[in-house]
């Protein structure tokens, strides 16, 4: 079992589970995920993803839970925030990881006049 963090677009909640590929899918109801690695602060996180998100919905500015400055990182749908050893192998969050990932919980506003809450991340230049 180990401390992630649930993030859906409007509530990043806090969860323990295995950390393992089948507990991680169910989380985020999905049956592919994909994980990818971004910096939010000075640490680096693994960001688990919906990996078929798009072919089942249609893709909003609303459904944006993770994005960067430039928009060269944009993730829609639910995410789990965890992190990982040299290994490879999937690790819990400590209490400064989570205070960092809750710290870059922001709003965004668009030209739209939409507004989303979002999880940024560095941008990747």
């Amino acid at each position: 079992m180990g401390r992630i963090l649930l993030y859906d677009g409007e509530e990043l909640q806090e969860i323990d589970i295995n950390l393992e590929w089948e507990e991680m899918v169910k989380a985020i109801g999905c049956d592919y995920m994909d994980i990818v690695t971004r910096k939010i602060g000075d640490r680096f996180f693994d960001i688990v993803c919906d990996d078929e998100f798009l072919l089942r919905e249609q893709p909003s500015v609303d459904r944006i839970t993770v994005m960067d400055p430039n928009m060269d990182t944009v993730l829609m749908g639910k995410v789990l925030f965890t992190t990982s050893n040299y290994g490879g192998e999937t690790l819990p969050l400590s209490d400064d990881d989570v205070k960092t990932i809750k710290d870059a919980l922001c709003h965004v506003f668009f030209e739209t006049g939409e507004t989303i809450k979002v999880i940024m991340v560095n941008p990747l230049r």
